[in-house]
């Protein structure tokens, strides 16, 4: 009997000490977390910048970026050669290896120089395309490149002034073109098909992601014009395209770019940085007015807490899920602007030009 009491004396004890550390455990780390800020990435990057051309008007127009060590930039780069003197010709892109920058030259299948590159898409490192006006298919090396559409074969000439300025898609299969004079454009692999817009001034930026509400991917493109003002954004679905409300932002200057996550959160930027949680919201805000007194041009983002958004002066600007941060004073130029800005992991880098010289500058963290 006494012994029973013993064992029953011990358990108690057992039971007490295993309650307090249960306890202790909980208090210090709860199964139900108390409520904390947003998932945030670190504002902390490492800037370096590089300058080329400036024998004539010079900058980059895009960029994309493939993998830590293979970047390409697309542009008019007007370089002097071996003896000093003024090269005619323009280099249209520049290569990052991950440890230079290449300035390049590229030449059609007729070979007739390409003399600037507005838009890249990337598939992988060996399917690159590109476009001037027409879109190009590039193997990455070769110093040709392989025509799948030029402007008088698909539109029937180029009095009406249309051309392919951006590029987005998803494969070698499904290949969108926005650009000038209300522009859009759908290549299946085998044809490229004009897509009516009702619009004839200019796109300047098209963005697509997967929409997992419905497995399908959701593109959008923005167009503008200053004289008279005109503003749009579009849904592109499939072979059709569809006007959707940009009120009230049609009245700001520019309308330069946009990014998303489906049905998550929408950005378009130009004079300001508008957003909208979901499409079917009533109205764009305009609630980071006070970010950056200057133009933005180019926004594109790893998640919604990890965006890059860049323009005039070379501002650039980063929110990493709970505050926005100004770089300008390590990326800022003096007289010029970033017309492009890709991020892939934990490498961003920004293009444009300044001082007639074409500027690449990369940010690591």
């Amino acid at each position: 009997m006494k012994q029973t009491k013993i064992v029953y004396q011990y358990i108690i004890i057992v039971s007490i000490i295993f309650t307090s550390i249960i306890s202790f455990n909980c208090k210090k780390n709860p199964l139900t977390p108390s409520p904390s800020g947003p998932d945030t990435t670190s504002h902390n990057f490492n800037w370096q910048s590089f300058s080329f051309g400036g024998a004539a008007s010079s900058d980059f127009q895009d960029i994309a970026i493939i993998n830590d060590s293979l970047a390409i930039a697309g542009g008019e780069i007007f370089m002097y050669d071996s003896t000093g003197a003024v090269d005619p010709h323009s280099h249209c892109i520049a290569i990052w290896d991950g440890l230079k920058w290449e300035p390049k030259k590229l030449y059609d299948s007729n070979n007739n120089l390409i003399p600037i590159i507005t838009g890249i898409f990337v598939i992988d490192k060996l399917n690159i395309w590109l476009t001037d006006g027409g879109v190009y298919r590039w193997d990455g090396h070769s110093r040709q490149v392989s025509a799948t559409y030029d402007r008088i074969s698909l539109i029937g000439g180029e009095n009406n002034g249309q051309s392919v300025n951006k590029l987005w898609g998803t494969s070698s299969t499904d290949l969108y073109g926005v650009g000038n004079k209300g522009m859009i454009t759908h290549f299946d692999g085998t044809t490229w098909q004009k897509i009516p817009s009702g619009i004839d001034f200019d796109f300047s930026d098209i963005y697509g992601a997967l929409d997992p509400n419905t497995g399908k991917q959701q593109i959008l493109a923005v167009a503008y014009q200053n004289y008279p003002p005109q503003r749009a954004i579009f849904i592109i679905q499939g072979n059709t395209s569809t006007q959707i409300s940009s009120y009230p932002i049609q009245q700001i200057n520019e309308f330069f770019s946009l990014w998303f996550i489906p049905n998550q959160h929408y950005y378009v930027v130009g004079d300001g940085i508008y957003e909208k949680k979901s499409l079917s919201d009533s109205l764009w805000k305009d609630n980071l007015f006070n970010i950056t007194g200057k133009v933005t041009t180019k926004i594109r983002g790893n998640g919604l807490n990890d965006v890059f958004v860049v323009g005039s002066f070379g501002d650039c600007l980063h929110w990493n899920g709970g505050s926005w941060k100004s770089y300008i004073d390590q990326t800022g130029l003096a007289d010029g602007s970033f017309g492009s800005v890709a991020i892939k992991e934990n490498l961003v880098i920004a293009v444009g030009g300044n001082n007639n010289q074409g500027v690449i500058t990369m940010g690591r963290r």
